[in-house]
């Protein structure tokens, strides 16, 4: 897809996994590799935002957050900062099943908003979203007065919330703990 960056955030503590997430083995390769391949398949434009260098042997640039310790939004704002792309998909780096098509879907919903996230039974989900350039003045206005929650950070940036049901739920399970990964 043209004039899209693919920002992957794999920033966070992984406190409850006690291991860096994206990082961690699933199924014989890195968590974050399985989110890496599926996106992909969009484009081959990607920015991996962390503190953690070791990203870098996946071969996309690796950024560190301009706000560190600023959780998702912070990491947010830093991909959009880097990226060169008017439109940007945002993936946190521990939802390995992720599939193209929910990455398509957003993207085809996203003209004419700043912000395109899906709902999937009843739950928002704004660390799998469209994120237009244009946002980095307002999310960094949030930064600076300490409002972190993503959603809040939205203000008045044109926001559209996309009824995404006919996923498969499992594209959306973010991996927090050992317990929420599945047996083989």
């Amino acid at each position: 897809m043209e004039d899209l960056t693919v920002i992957i955030l794999a920033g966070g503590k992984s406190s409850r996994m006690g291991e860096d997430k994206g990082l961690m083995t699933l199924f014989g390769k890195p968590m974050v590799e399985y989110v890496i391949d599926n996106a992909k398949e969009v484009s081959e434009d990607i920015i991996i935002v962390s503190n953690n260098n070791n990203y870098k042997k996946f071969g996309f640039p690796v950024i560190k957050d301009k706000f560190p310790d600023k959780g998702p939004l912070g990491g947010i704002y830093t991909g959009l900062l880097n990226s060169n792309s008017e439109t940007n998909i945002i993936l946190s780096c521990d939802i390995p099943y992720i599939k193209s098509g929910l990455i398509k879907f957003l993207f085809y919903q996203s003209d004419g908003y700043d912000i395109t996230i899906p709902i999937h039974q009843e739950r928002i989900h704004p660390l799998i979203g469209i994120y237009k350039k244009n946002c980095v003045k307002t999310f960094e206005k949030n930064l600076q007065i300490g409002q972190l929650k993503v959603t809040k950070a939205f203000g008045d940036l044109i926001t559209n919330i996309v009824e995404a049901d006919e996923f498969d739920e499992i594209e959306f399970k973010n991996l927090n703990s050992k317990l929420d990964i599945p047996p083989l």
